[in-house]
């Protein structure tokens, strides 16, 4: 599948929500956005990890994602344009194509000059080892078969009892993070693409990187924050700033912290 790629003058993003059934608030905040985002015609790209665990497979959706999709179709036939990049909790969106303007591990886009892209960033950090073995064990094409094969309760009993793993393992495994390696990748990552700007999800920080590359131009990372604080977006414009806001609207005053830290 080739990774979606649009234009714009402007547009906002999301990543690791985390959403579940319990989640009624941030379920509704969710929707705020996704309205607003209706009426003012803003494409929004989420950075992965949509729910804390989802499985694309037919009938291997909770109730709760059910009623996310029926509302996510009719944002849709109203001219929602919502973008999906596959994160590390994210088992074939691809399924939900018909609500969808476009998934893949990254997407891209034009602004201006500019351009740009997110992607979920679990690949970046080379010395996960539990989280690379995760992704070679379960995103791989025989898991994808096998996925079509299981009747969808079986499916479902099994994602509970990873939903719970998942819980755990995240907690003991995101302490530490290996900046300066992280942003070496992302230094390679971006330049092979001829990318200006890069957001990125799954370290669930509010940062920024930026450095001269080779060319003489700049490229610039952000790093972009869950929602286990709250609800936020970025807005995100033609010169590649980019800006927190409530999912009211209303605008955060906390700056992105510099990185790699101190």
């Amino acid at each position: 599948m080739t990774d979606p790629a649009f234009s714009a003058s402007r547009c906002w993003a999301i990543t690791d929500l985390h959403l579940e059934a319990s989640q009624t608030e941030a379920e509704e905040a969710f929707f705020q956005i996704m309205e607003r985002a209706v009426a003012e015609n803003v494409p929004v790209v989420c950075g992965g990890d949509l729910f804390h665990l989802f499985l694309g497979w037919p009938g291997a959706q909770t109730p709760f994602q059910h009623r996310i999709h029926r509302r996510l179709q009719e944002l849709r036939r109203r001219g929602l344009r919502f973008y999906w990049v596959e994160g590390n909790h994210d088992f074939y969106p691809s399924h939900w194509r018909g609500i969808l303007a476009g998934w893949g591990r990254t997407v891209t886009w034009t602004m201006g000059i500019r351009r740009m892209a997110m992607i979920h960033g679990d690949r970046l950090n080379r010395r996960d080892i539990p989280g690379l073995i995760w992704l070679s064990l379960t995103k791989n094409p025989a898991v994808h078969g096998l996925g079509r094969l299981l009747p969808g309760p079986w499916i479902l009993r099994a994602a509970r009892r990873t939903e719970r793993f998942l819980h755990s393992w995240n907690r003991r495994r995101t302490r530490r993070t290996p900046w300066n390696h992280v942003l070496r990748r992302l230094d390679h990552w971006a330049e092979s693409r001829a990318l200006d700007t890069v957001f990125v999800g799954h370290f669930h920080v509010w940062g920024r990187y930026a450095r001269r590359t080779r060319n003489g131009g700049e490229l610039v990372g952000w790093f972009l924050p869950a929602w286990e604080k709250g609800p936020v977006y970025a807005e995100i414009n033609s010169h590649g700033d980019c800006r927190l806001y409530e999912a009211d609207g209303t605008p955060l005053p906390e700056p992105p912290r510099a990185l790699p830290p101190p």
